[in-house]
């Protein structure tokens, strides 16, 4: 499991005072970075060799502005030829749970437009960070 810790800002609340529901997804992403630089380690963007194809996210709990930390929890939930699945969710710091998502991420050749298969060296990083007891899954297709 990966760690993350999000400090929600003013801006990303709405006018009900609640952290607004596009906010999540954004801090999910921003915990897949390490994920990210094992496929990338310098974030070249020229050699960029991930896509998402798939998003989910259920919003089980609140968070407000006052909710100074907000702690993402990450894992590999599935790992293809091709792509794997990351979990998601989102934690307050007296352990409740506010969401719980997950992204279907495929290894991409940018220039041939096809997917290719994960190098062993990542599936096996990859592999450290599996937990089929994650607490959300998404349905396995075939991409």
């Amino acid at each position: 499991m990966l760690t993350y810790t999000v400090h929600p800002r003013f801006g990303e609340t709405d006018q009900l005072g609640h952290v607004h529901h596009l906010s999540i997804p954004s801090w999910f992403e921003e915990a897949r970075n390490p994920i990210f630089r094992w496929f990338n380690p310098d974030f070249y963007i020229p050699a960029w060799n991930l896509i998402l194809v798939r998003i989910e996210v259920d919003y089980v709990g609140q968070v407000h502005f006052s909710d100074s930390d907000v702690e993402i929890r990450s894992w590999i939930t599935y790992i293809g030829n091709t792509s794997f699945h990351v979990a998601h969710g989102a934690y307050l710091p007296d352990g409740r749970c506010v969401a719980l998502g997950g992204v279907v991420l495929i290894h991409f050749d940018f220039d041939n437009q096809k997917p290719i298969p994960i190098p062993e060296s990542i599936r096996q990083i990859l592999e450290e960070h599996y937990d089929e007891n994650a607490p959300y899954k998404m349905a396995i297709h075939h991409h």
